[in-house]
């Protein structure tokens, strides 16, 4: 062992005899080989796991991944894990996931044929209140994403972690979950962050107030979560790079609660909680979907509460609350004739899904002759099909001006 390594383990309360004492003396040997500063690289990247990541195997996965990492033919010294951020001295989360995705597309286990053929278009009016962005990437398909949904049966579950360990991908450990890039990804470092234990897809206030942190850790990332969606069974969140549309629409603040509900003008409602305590961010934003659930539990069926997307301004937190009819199965309608002549309870025939991130603005297709055809006006009357209307939230506004609980913002 290095003799500069052994006070650095001991800052971090690590054994050197222990296993991941040595480990972390391969992996400063491994750095010192690569004229690294290997104290420094060391100190920083244990900084950077031990401060969310606790349990000892998850924090041996995430050494083992950096000695892969360090020693991969392609990558290695020349990837900018170790030529920038680890001798900094202060790596990020960002850091390692970005360096597992790169390293997943280099190992084949992350299609970036397809992203890189994936076609966008812009989607606006003069009126719109904001620019929409369609992407198509063909290689999506529904077969692709779609998985069995029993919930008994962890070996159907493709992100369920015991599928990682034969398959060969990697996945990168923080706090209760695990992190990786999503096998058939729709931008850049699109992201997967799924829960540790399988179980059912849902959302809870220590959930979001997890994500709320993992989106402040990332410099251009937004985190979304559905539900339903194609992966009912399993609790995750998944992140696209880059803002969305709805950031920048005019909102009507609910008093001085910290919630605000989108204006009139955008084709689909719903709220924001948005301030900087992240505790009561994560309380307001749990009551409303507690309010909505309660409405569907009283007999409706029309609202499905669980569609979020995580954003940030500054350091304010904003978590974008979307309620929703009941789910449709299809979306965008495969012949627009047939779609605009057809009455509004027969309009069914759709191939877009208005989850969370096509209500934000950001849409996706895997149908090519979809993505050329469709129009603004188009995408707003997918929104607008599967928004509750403005009319039946008035109860979500009736409670939140009630003051029952404390306001997000001082």
């Amino acid at each position: 062992m290095l003799p500069e390594i052994k006070p650095v383990l001991s800052n971090h309360d690590i054994m050197v005899d222990s296993l991941t004492g040595i480990k972390v003396s391969a992996l400063a040997d491994k750095f010192a080989q690569m004229k690294l500063p290997a104290a420094k690289c060391v100190s920083g990247l244990l900084s950077a796991i031990l401060q969310d990541t606790k349990e000892r195997d998850d924090i041996l996965s995430n050494l083992d991944f950096i000695i892969e990492m360090a020693s991969h033919p392609k990558l290695g010294l020349k990837d900018i894990l170790f030529s920038e951020a680890l001798p900094s001295g202060k790596p990020g989360l960002q850091d390692f996931v970005h360096a597992l995705i790169r390293h997943q597309i280099s190992e084949k286990k992350i299609d970036a044929d397809s992203l890189a053929k994936v076609q966008s278009k812009k989607l606006s009016d003069s009126k719109s209140p904001a620019e929409f962005i369609l992407y198509c990437n063909a290689a999506r398909t529904r077969s692709s994403t779609v998985v069995h949904n029993k919930n008994e049966y962890v070996d159907s579950c493709p992100i369920c972690i015991e599928n990682f360990k034969t398959s060969g991908k990697k996945v990168w450990f923080w706090r209760n979950y695990y992190l990786f890039g999503n096998h058939a990804p729709i931008v850049p470092n699109h992201l997967m962050i799924t829960y540790k234990k399988h179980g059912l897809q849902s959302m809870d206030r220590q959930f979001i107030e997890d994500i709320i942190d993992l989106n402040f850790m990332f410099e251009n990332s937004r985190p979304y979560f559905n539900r339903p969606g194609s992966l009912d069974k399993h609790r995750h969140v998944q992140a696209f790079s880059g803002k969305f549309p709805i950031e920048d629409i005019k909102l009507i603040p609910i008093g001085r609660t910290g919630v605000s509900e989108f204006a009139p003008n955008y084709p689909a409602t719903g709220f924001v909680v948005e301030g900087k305590d992240k505790k009561k961010v994560s309380l307001f934003a749990n009551k409303i979907m507690e309010l909505c659930d309660s409405k569907q539990k009283q007999g409706s069926e029309q609202y499905i509460p669980f569609y979020l997307v995580f954003a940030k301004k500054d350091n304010i937190a904003r978590v974008f609350i979307f309620p929703k009819f009941k789910w449709k199965a299809n979306t965008f309608p495969k012949d627009i004739n047939l779609y605009n002549g057809s009455p509004e309870g027969q309009k069914n025939n759709f191939i877009i899904i208005p989850a969370s991130v096509e209500t934000a603005g950001r849409g996706s297709t895997s149908d090519l002759s979809t993505f050329e055809r469709m129009t603004y006006s188009d995408y707003c009357n997918v929104l607008k099909d599967t928004s509750v209307p403005t009319e039946e939230l008035q109860f979500i506004r009736d409670a939140v001006l009630k003051g029952e609980y404390n306001p997000c913002t001082s």
